[in-house]
């Protein structure tokens, strides 16, 4: 009888030992979510501020310029009318960058593809000071009728930190900035994931001092103050490429850079394309 007991004793500890390491381990996994949550919620706030700051700084400066002069009606008109658009652009990143967390609208009215031309000119407009006014030549090559699997917000929010990076990069001497949009359909090695199905590739180009070859692995971590890319002069918080790389990652694409020192930065992001508007570009 005993020699029967002694193994069914040794399976119940066996399965309760096995139920408190079940339990550890989803106590460990529950501690390990709410960490990771409390993470992403700090470094979205931050990132918010950073986005706010890019934003609301034109904003002020036009709503200064219509107090200045109340008589130039056209001026007040201009200006006031930019400023609405950067304040309802400061929207319309929050909810974009809140969506990531779970949280904010769901943005179920807006498409979820869009043209890069209107995104750009999106980002453009959230500038305040045009490239050209900074002494930095603007060169845009975009494929006629290609649609990019994006919301149109995501994308102006990438493209705006990406040119804002730019600009700040070529100052004080200018240089060149240079966006383009091509299709990637079809062929071996020319589509954009492993799946065969329409892509297309986004790239912001730069003629400015690059970036070192130590800092390109942690381009898109947050908190890193590239100091290499614009030394000693406006540095960045490192949060807008990080959520630059959630958004285009959110959209089921990539984003990646490359650069060398003296020679300038270029970066390649790659979605799906609208089937139909790809088509026709082809």
């Amino acid at each position: 009888m005993s020699s029967i007991e002694r193994p069914t004793h040794r399976s119940d500890t066996l399965l309760h030992r096995i139920e408190e390491l079940e339990a550890q381990l989803s106590r460990a996994r529950a501690e390990f979510e709410a960490s990771s949550r409390l993470s992403t919620l700090g470094l979205l706030t931050g990132a918010i501020a950073h986005e706010f700051s890019n934003i609301l700084t034109p904003v002020l400066s036009y709503a200064r310029a219509a107090l200045e002069r109340p008589d130039d009606r056209e001026l007040a008109s201009k200006a006031l009318d930019r400023a609405a658009k950067g304040v309802e652009q400061a929207a319309r990143v929050a909810n974009s960058v809140l969506r990531l967390a779970g949280s904010g609208l769901d943005a179920a009215d807006e498409p979820l593809s869009c043209d890069p031309a209107e995104a750009l000119a999106g980002a453009l407009e959230c500038m305040g000071r045009r490239p050209q006014e900074e002494g930095v030549e603007l060169r845009v090559v975009l494929h006629p009728g290609l649609r990019l699997r994006i919301r149109r917000t995501d994308l102006e929010h990438v493209l705006l930190n990406l040119l804002l990076n730019a600009v700040r990069a070529l100052k004080p001497g200018g240089g060149v900035l240079e966006l383009t949009c091509r299709p990637l359909v079809g062929s071996a090695g020319s589509t954009w994931n492993t799946v065969e199905e329409p892509g297309a590739e986004l790239t912001v180009r730069d003629t400015g001092p690059g970036i070192s070859r130590e800092l390109l692995d942690q381009l898109f971590e947050p908190l890193l103050t590239r100091t290499t890319r614009v030394p000693n002069r406006n540095r960045g918080h490192g949060l807008g490429l990080v959520i630059c790389r959630r958004l285009i990652e959110a959209a089921g694409g990539t984003i990646s850079v490359e650069s060398e020192v003296g020679r300038g930065a270029v970066f390649r992001i790659r979605l799906g394309a609208d089937a139909e508007a790809s088509q026709r570009a082809a």
